[in-house]
């Protein structure tokens, strides 16, 4: 009990001091309007249930995903995973903002303002590294576990056309938005230490602290559309041209910074059949620098100290075993994706822009999961599917200024659909790989453990 006391105590101290830290989002940065960040669980088992993990939590990636789930363990072990993304973003690509296309330009070659309404454009970029190692030492009723966790690993480039829109002017009817060359390069690792008690025959309880580390690196280029020739190449009709000498401003980002955060859950045993399971993830906000330099014409430069808040997350959790050998697992996740834009800032401090109209609503996230195992005389076989609904997260703007609507236009949402098998080979070694699809991301996953 006076250990159980000791673990609230430290929980409050360290929830109070956190949740008080102040808050402030990212910049408006086009890039970040293009991309649609995803903090996934860690594990290949865990990805194969569908995310579906929180009332399951019976390995060593509960050491992030729920701590509590850490007393499950009765063996030291090892574990590691290596993960591959395929992300595919979206952005504003070409197009006339206003809707209605004017014809001007030469449309017969397709060059000009020719299309009515916007034109969204897809790029797609590969990455792939260790996403998650740990070592769990169980001992009776209680366990405590060592991670680092790939939190994030996001890559992103691409180029826009310049979309067209109405300026109500007969003379200059109609304008171009600057094209953008834009690329980005996101990581975020989290070092953790979690423990967890197990108070009763029925309850567990589990605490984490982590120690995330922020690499950001990106980049946005504006390219002039005025030109001595209107259709020529870098007029307002004519073709992009991405020329270092038609370079208008540019907008870097970078980030190398560090921040706290914590998890805390528990772990019920309602039955020898059902466990249920809820968590709370406390995410960071990271400190990074945004610097927006006007080059032609050239003017004042705007370096902004701002912040990725990486939103909060409670989750709830059952899982219930059909039989010995077949498991169904069920989350709900609330995100705190408001959190992303929470004093949100204008890259270049342009005063006409509310920057309290841009928005993202907290979500819920489902998440469905199903395994049967299959034995064998040498070795086990578990097989998985699994099925979730990833909610709309990109950053929309609600205000009056045209080109932040244009281009901060929101999302739409994704269902995620997985698989997965392993071979457990007796009780020492385990080999896990699964596959999540989706039309913004798809993951591959091979996770090994070793137990002793």
């Amino acid at each position: 009990m006076h250990s159980l006391r000791r673990i609230v105590a430290i929980g409050a101290v360290l929830a109070i001091g956190l949740l008080a830290t102040s808050t402030s989002a990212q910049t408006n940065d086009k890039i970040n309007a293009g991309i649609q960040f995803n903090f996934s669980s860690p594990g290949a088992r865990s990805l194969a249930f569908g995310g579906a993990f929180v009332g399951l939590a019976d390995d060593a990636t509960a050491a992030f995903t729920n701590p509590a789930g850490l007393t499950n363990l009765s063996l030291p072990e090892v574990a590691l995973e290596v993960r591959s993304w395929d992300y595919t973003t979206t952005f504003v690509d070409r197009g006339n903002a206003s809707g209605q296309a004017t014809g001007g330009g030469n449309c017969i070659n397709g060059v000009g303002d020719c299309i009515s309404g916007v034109v969204l454009g897809e790029t797609s970029k590969s990455t792939a590294g260790l996403s998650y190692i740990s070592a769990v030492y169980p001992r009776g009723d209680w366990a405590v576990a060592v991670y680092r966790h790939e939190l994030a690993r996001f890559r992103a480039d691409f180029r826009d056309q310049g979309i067209f829109y109405d300026t109500g002017s007969v003379q200059t009817n109609p304008g171009r938005y600057f094209p953008l060359s834009a690329k980005m390069e996101l990581d975020i690792v989290n070092y953790g230490v979690s423990a967890a008690l197990r108070v009763s025959e029925k309850l567990s309880l589990g605490l984490g602290v982590s120690y995330y580390d922020l690499q950001l690196s990106s980049t946005t280029r504006r390219f002039n559309t005025s030109g001595p020739n209107p259709f020529g190449a870098g007029g307002r009709f004519g073709p992009p041209d991405y020329s270092d000498s038609n370079l208008r401003n540019l907008v870097a980002q970078r980030g190398d910074e560090t921040a706290f955060g914590f998890n805390a859950g528990f772990l019920v045993k309602a039955t020898d059949a059902l466990s249920i399971g809820g968590v709370f993830r406390q995410g960071p906000k990271l400190d990074y620098v945004s610097t927006a330099n006007r080059v032609n014409p050239a003017g004042e430069s705007s370096i902004i100290e701002t912040s990725l808040k990486v939103p909060n997350v409670v989750g709830l959790g059952l899982a219930y075993r059909l039989s010995d050998r077949a498991t169904l697992s069920f989350d709900v996740d609330r995100v705190m994706y408001s959190q992303l834009t929470d004093n949100m800032q204008d890259a270049f401090e342009n005063p006409v822009i509310d920057v309290g109209s841009y928005a993202v609503d907290d979500a819920n996230e489902l998440h469905l999961g199903f395994e049967y195992v299959i034995l064998t005389p040498k070795v086990i076989i578990p097989l998985r599917l699994g099925v979730w609904q990833d909610p709309d997260h990109k950053i929309r703007y609600e205000g009056q200024f045209a080109e932040e609507k244009a281009y901060f236009r929101g999302g739409k949402n994704a269902t995620h659909y997985t698989a997965g098998i392993g071979i457990v080979v007796g009780t020492p070694f385990e080999v896990n790989l699964a596959y999540d699809h989706s039309d913004p991301v798809k993951t591959v996953s091979v996770s090994a453990v070793v137990r002793f």
